[in-house]
């Protein structure tokens, strides 16, 4: 019942062109699928919602999506997903595959030896000045 009324949602979204609504519309499908077990089904809808994010550049539910995404992750374990995600990846549009970069996924992210320096933190060199008029000038 909830899946109906999501593609009936999309339908409408289609018509109008809201490309933001779409990506949410694909975001909660790829939850109602993700939800029922149907990993497949729900990475694809998942990666077309990342796509549209990505696209229209709204950072804030790229997040969302992300960790829709992980949790398939933390699911079938990296090597399952990343088999998962290529067979995914290879049957989506172009226009879709082109707002995709796959390794994102696959790579562990980035940690910091250290902790990170604020802009009114005293820089790290040792100057005594804030980090913001001395390290951190662009």
């Amino acid at each position: 019942m909830q899946l109906e009324k999501y593609k009936e949602a999309l339908k409408i979204s289609e018509e109008i062109g809201d490309k933001r609504s779409i990506a949410c519309v694909f975001n909660n499908i790829g939850t109602t699928y993700f939800n029922n077990e149907e990993n497949d089904t729900a990475l694809e809808y998942f990666f077309k919602s990342f796509a549209l994010y990505n696209e229209i550049e709204n950072e804030s539910e790229l997040i969302v999506v992300r960790e829709w995404i992980y949790g398939i992750i933390q699911k079938l374990g990296k090597e399952n997903f990343k088999n998962l995600a290529q067979r995914v990846y290879m049957n989506l549009q172009p226009e879709i595959q082109k707002n995709i970069h796959l390794d994102g996924f696959f790579n562990d992210p980035i940690k910091r030896k250290s902790p990170k320096v604020g802009r009114n933190d005293r820089c790290p060199c040792g100057s005594g000045k804030k980090y913001k008029t001395c390290h951190g000038k662009n």
